[in-house]
């Protein structure tokens, strides 16, 4: 919380329409991207050369040239200085880097022979330390009976310590329910090719109009905007998808 922008909370724009879940996983979409495309896995991007003829990564699996590049890596990457740029980025580029903030959402999804929960879209916990703050009815979504429950900022951090079988564990105990027959623990912040899982206007910094701008005349960085709007869905949860490239 120390983190949020007060002036600017709930500033985040919104999708028209209802939320929406991809059954099959979010990789329907790149997959359909892909075609055509040759796709080189494994390869981990450490430098990228720019200038006004070309560009050059230099990966774990050799150097790349290229015209340009388009830079879509999760902003926690960015931040943890995992690339380096020569020639540096502009300044409003690091700045704004620096300012917006990068925060963490996780899911422990629990699949049960049945449902024993109430015929409702979203299941809050009251009280303090729960492990996770609601969950959502995969009922309404998967027609299967199971829980997605959600934690975020310091809680869901302290928690990705924690095994897959006590994180589990904790939100049984907590919903006094039966053992799943299967389960999902998710760990965005500890995974390196994205350490974390969405934006947010942090303190320092604020809104502003969307728009896609390039990093300077003749530049062969693209997609490296100096400002970002963070989006939520109409009932307020984060949008958000990171590929990590592995």
């Amino acid at each position: 919380p120390d983190e949020l922008s007060l002036k600017w909370l709930g500033n985040e724009g919104e999708f028209g329409g209802g939320d929406l879940i991809l059954p099959r996983g979010y990789q329907q979409l790149t997959q359909h991207l892909a075609r055509g495309l040759t796709v080189k896995l494994g390869a981990e991007v450490s430098k990228v050369i720019h200038s006004g003829s070309g560009v050059r990564l230099e990966t774990t699996q050799g150097a790349v040239d290229a015209d340009r590049v388009i830079i879509t890596i999760p902003l926690g990457v960015l931040k943890a200085g995992m690339i380096t740029f020569d020639p540096p980025l502009p300044e409003a580029k690091e700045a704004a880097i620096e300012r917006l903030g990068f925060g963490l959402l996780d899911k422990v999804v629990l699949r049960f022979d049945q449902p024993f929960w109430p015929d409702a879209q979203v299941i809050g916990l009251v009280g303090r330390d729960q492990p996770v703050s609601m969950l959502i009815n995969g009922e309404t979504f998967a027609d299967a009976p199971l829980l997605v429950g959600l934690r975020g900022g310091r809680e869901a951090r302290e928690r990705e310590a924690l095994t897959d079988q006590d994180a589990v564990s904790q939100v049984v105990t907590a919903l006094n329910a039966p053992n799943p027959t299967g389960s999902v623990v998710t760990r965005w912040a500890e995974d390196p090719f994205a350490r974390g899982s969405y934006s947010f206007i942090a303190v320092g910094s604020r809104p502003v109009p969307e728009r896609c701008p390039r990093s300077g005349a003749n530049s062969r960085l693209d997609g490296m905007g100096a400002q970002v709007r963070p989006v939520t869905s109409p009932r307020g949860l984060p949008v958000s998808a990171a590929i990590s490239g592995r």
